[in-house]
């Protein structure tokens, strides 16, 4: 009877969780856009050129890059909070004197990116042109 009463709730949970799709967020097709409209803690969706800055703020284990429309031009341009580590959608750490090489970025599909590659990031919209990435493709 346990086992039976194991198996149909395993069952529902399975079937539950198959049933949910992932958040939609809301795509946005330039960064200039983006800043306008979103709104705060919205789901949202752009395109943009990784940028290191010249000086990288680590804050609570998220570094602020730069997402740009042009490597060669600081405007417009996303301020990004990328999770730190080596795992999907995480920006490995850098050293303390760092250049464009150490700027390492793996996406959901976990090949690297770093200045100067372009990127699709969804995430949460802070305020300001601040994004919290949550996918890097």
């Amino acid at each position: 009877m346990k086992r039976s009463i194991l198996m149909v709730a395993t069952c529902a949970l399975l079937l539950g969780t198959m049933s949910c799709k992932p958040p939609d967020y809301n795509e946005y097709s330039t960064l200039e856009e983006l800043c306008e409209a979103a709104e705060h803690n919205e789901r949202v969706k752009v395109s943009g050129v990784l940028k290191l800055p010249g000086a990288v703020i680590e804050h609570d284990n998220r570094y602020r890059v730069l997402l740009v429309m042009d490597i060669n031009q600081d405007q417009p341009a996303m301020t990004l909070m990328i999770k730190e580590g080596k795992s999907k959608n995480r920006m490995q750490t850098l050293p303390e004197s760092y250049t464009y090489a150490d700027f390492v970025v793996q996406t959901a599909d976990g090949r690297t990116v770093g200045h100067g590659d372009a990127v699709t990031i969804s995430g949460q919209y802070l305020s300001g042109c601040l994004m919290s990435a949550d996918v890097i493709e």
